[in-house]
């Protein structure tokens, strides 16, 4: 390796230089070795820092290779790297020392020269403890852009935050020909039966002897546009009506849809046909010809269209977030070799921060007992912080998350102990790398608000199943919340008179909260809302008050 003893210092003014203090050719990598002797510096607690300046104005700090101490001073040696020097030319250097209890040390600035190279593309940055330009544009664009995505979650949050989303079934209002608005429940209740349609002024009243329909047993009224369509292998007609008598019918063959506009008194009617186009007149499963109806409010729509977006920008975000952790990292490289008597220990000035994530990959000359993190450059146990390693530790690789702040040293405890005043040499190489992933964390933070609104007030399912040999009722903990709307979809093996939410698992009147439904059939689907708080128990009832009776929910 070229160079020789550049500059010797009298402490802090420069003695005696090297032709024109030339470290090479710009570009060069660990060909050149630059050696200072500061004489009469012979302070084993400094940590030593070089300084550069060019000539646009561009700074870098590169921490030396090696720092030794003897009774003449303390030897620098540099080991230049491509990427330490910026510029061609004439620069700037200063060496400077800092000790934990804040003292400065600093020579006088001297005039260094590097030779000009043909500048030829290199992208590779192995000694990122240099700040390139390249780099630092890098970073910029990456966190403009998550700039960027944060601003569209934060819209979409607005938009979710402005939706009325309570459940997985949304807002309607069913209405009676006599009585108006009655409780707040999208479909009380569905029963096998045909309607009468077909003839201008019908009352559109149900014939409950073809058990191979489904139509609904209320008429119903929505405030908003409700769109309905239909699996394929079912038709769905709906019946409109104009003052409680029956104005026109409109048709959903398979799965064309159709918007019901709001305030549009109606009602559902279903029925199946076989692969050749014939009805079904088998008995009908209500759940199945229910459930081959779908339903989509405006509000669904628009929490639809915000999902796609948003996961969208996640996956953006997300993707920026990778190539920060992957290409732009503060790296700190260490090569470092002290002496003491007795005992080696090498401290290695690096400010952790609790939160982040290190990397550190090193190695060193000697067996090495325990790595820890210390507050000054000293081994004293009133200085760790805390413990990262203990063992065999000569050389490997150590993730590492600091759980507090306040270390400023990574410190190696060699395990060789000499004989009383004998000194021994340690010496450390690798590098420190931490990424700059707090610089999303925002985003994440956006992100996981929204998911949490999409979890909690979308889908929410709960599948239960119970029996009972006697008693003629059954009975599910569930604690219901006042305010929310829910879908009940059960069926059971015999005929299910009352269905009620109660605070203790009876049918007791006495533990009775509200009376949810009488459906009065073995399969349907019925839609809750609880007024009353207390509810701990939903709870079927059968007609038989001795029957043996299973329900599943």
């Amino acid at each position: 390796m070229g160079g020789d003893k550049l500059i010797t210092y009298n402490l802090r003014k420069p003695a005696e230089t090297n032709a024109e203090n030339c470290v090479g050719v710009m570009g060069e990598n660990n060909s050149f070795t630059a050696r200072f002797l500061i004489r009469d510096l012979v302070d084993n607690n400094l940590s030593f820092s070089i300084h550069l300046r060019f000539a646009d104005g561009s700074v870098n700090t590169v921490v030396p290779d090696e720092v030794s101490v003897d009774d003449t001073g303390t030897t620098i040696i540099w080991n230049v790297k491509k990427n330490d020097i910026f510029v061609h030319g004439f620069f700037e250097m200063q060496i400077e020392g800092r000790k934990s209890d804040g003292y400065v040390f600093q020579t006088e600035i001297v005039r260094m020269y590097a030779d000009e190279s043909i500048p030829i593309e290199d992208k590779e940055y192995e000694n990122p403890n240099s700040e390139t330009l390249k780099l630092r544009e890098e970073a910029y664009d990456f966190l403009c852009e998550l700039k960027i995505q944060q601003d569209k979650i934060d819209e979409n949050m607005k938009l979710l935050l402005a939706t009325d989303i309570t459940t997985k079934a949304d807002n309607a209002t069913v209405v009676s020909e006599s009585e108006g608005i009655l409780s707040p429940t999208l479909f009380s209740k569905f029963v096998r039966a045909g309607v009468s349609a077909g003839t201008t002024n019908s009352d559109g009243s149900l014939n409950e002897s073809v058990k191979y329909r489904v139509t609904s047993e209320n008429i119903m009224k929505f405030d908003y546009d409700l769109n309905v369509s239909v699996d394929s292998g079912f038709t769905a007609y709906v019946v409109k009506y104009v003052d409680g008598e029956y104005n026109s019918i409109k048709s959903l063959p398979d799965t064309n849809g159709y918007t019901i506009q709001a305030n549009t008194e109606f009602r559902l009617h279903i029925r199946k046909f076989n692969e050749n186009g014939e009805e079904v007149t088998e008995t009908a499963d209500i759940n199945e010809f229910v459930n081959a109806v779908k339903f989509q409010t405006k509000i669904a729509y628009d929490v639809d269209n915000i999902r796609t977006e948003l996961s969208e920008n996640v996956q953006t975000a997300n993707e920026s977030k990778q190539i920060i952790s992957e290409d732009v990292r503060n790296v700190t490289t260490m090569n470092r070799t002290e002496t003491h008597t007795t005992n080696p220990f090498v401290c290695i000035a690096y400010e952790f921060k609790k939160g982040l994530s290190y990397t550190i990959e090193y190695s060193a000359s000697a067996s090495v007992s325990r790595i820890v993190t210390t507050a000054t450059n000293s081994i004293s146990s009133s200085q760790v912080v805390e413990t990262i390693a203990t063992g065999d530790l000569q050389n490997g690789t150590i993730v590492f998350s600091p759980k507090s702040d306040g270390a400023k040293y990574l410190t190696f405890v060699g395990a060789e102990k000499g004989a009383e005043g004998e000194k021994i040499a340690l010496t450390i190489t690798g590098k420190i790398a931490s990424s700059l992933l707090e610089k999303v964390k925002n985003v994440d933070t956006s992100v996981s608000e929204i998911s949490n609104v999409i979890t909690r007030n979308l889908y929410n399912e709960t599948s239960l199943y119970n029996s009972r040999s006697s008693g003629g009722f059954v009975s599910f903990p569930f604690e219901f919340e006042v305010g929310k709307r829910y879908k009940i979809t059960f069926s059971s093996n015999k005929e299910v008179d009352y269905i009620y939410n109660q605070k203790a698992d009876t049918i007791s009147s006495d533990d009775r909260v509200e009376t949810i439904a009488s459906p009065g059939v073995h399969r349907t689907i019925v839609y809750y809302t609880p007024t009353v708080e207390g509810g701990k128990y939903l709870v079927f009832r059968c007609a038989d008050r001795e029957a043996e009776m299973w329900v599943d929910v």
